[in-house]
């Protein structure tokens, strides 16, 4: 039996590896380390936001775009990353609390990238949206599951999935249950989100379906990277410092895949 549970457990390994490995990353991109522009380019633009998206799509050194998903309390997904709308436009509350009508009248007022000539002009985009983007630059999809019931789980995978990104996505979240989840419907590399990985969680973690390893890209060590390899996992981070080219390419030197980043300009990727 034990024998049995080996082979299970190094199949599951080998399946994580080579189901992330398939990601479909657009041509002419750098695949060695992946750029994901975090909520678009989110530090000359209004974060989450479609201009934030387009712009984005301009820019070479991307070849993911990430975004984080929530859905409104008559079920539709729109992009945003805090739990309420107070931060980043006019109005107050939870995303959840308004339909999609009602949130619709808002506008964008603040959050990373504003400016105030865009001061009335911006709304929350809807996940399509975002995708659109996506799909027409040839940007991969990374889609961080946020403040979501486990049905808005499945549903922004079958949206994913309606739109034609079947097989070129990725999963992320901080809430292990929704990766668990997604797991069910999707063979999307799953890339789990923590601030302080250890190798015990590592262990913890390693068999699920298609799993990736996301830690925070300032507390990523050496030994985290290799130990990782040794199991047959990818590593990519979130929170690619801004301007410290230097500590990028010491992630890249470990292997490390790719990673989130607000911006690409000093980052020497020249």
């Amino acid at each position: 039996m034990k024998i049995k549970n080996l082979l299970m457990a190094l199949a599951a390994l080998a399946l994580s590896y080579e189901a992330a490995a398939q990601v479909v990353f657009p041509k002419g991109r750098d695949l060695s380390f992946g750029l994901q522009a975090h909520r678009g380019l989110s530090h000359r633009f209004p974060e989450n936001t479609v201009v934030a998206f387009r712009e984005a799509a301009k820019v070479p050194y991307f070849y993911g775009m990430e975004t984080d998903v929530q859905m409104t309390k008559d079920g539709v997904l729109v992009c945003m990353h805090d739990k309420t709308i107070d931060r980043t436009t006019n109005g107050t509350g939870k995303v959840s609390d308004y339909t999609w009508k009602e949130l619709r009248k808002f506008r964008i007022d603040g959050g990373d990238g504003w400016n105030e000539k865009y001061a009335n002009k911006l709304r929350i985009p809807t996940f399509k949206e975002y995708l659109k983007v996506c799909k027409k630059s040839n940007l991969v999809p990374y889609v961080e599951l946020k403040f979501l019931t486990l049905e808005g789980v499945r549903k922004s995978v079958e949206t994913l999935h309606k739109m034609g990104m079947e097989g070129k996505y990725v999963l992320t979240s901080f809430r292990w249950k929704y990766l668990k989840e997604a797991a069910k419907y999707s063979n999307a590399p799953l890339e789990f989100m923590h601030k302080r990985y250890t190798t015990e969680l590592v262990d913890k973690i390693k068999n699920i379906k298609n799993c990736v390893i996301r830690p925070m890209a300032r507390r990523t060590t050496k030994e985290l990277v290799d130990y990782c390899h040794s199991q047959g996992l990818v590593v990519e981070c979130y929170g690619l410092p801004l301007r410290d080219a230097e500590y990028v390419n010491k992630l890249r030197s470990w292997g490390v895949r790719g990673g989130t980043c607000n911006d690409y300009k000093w980052l020497k990727l020249d």
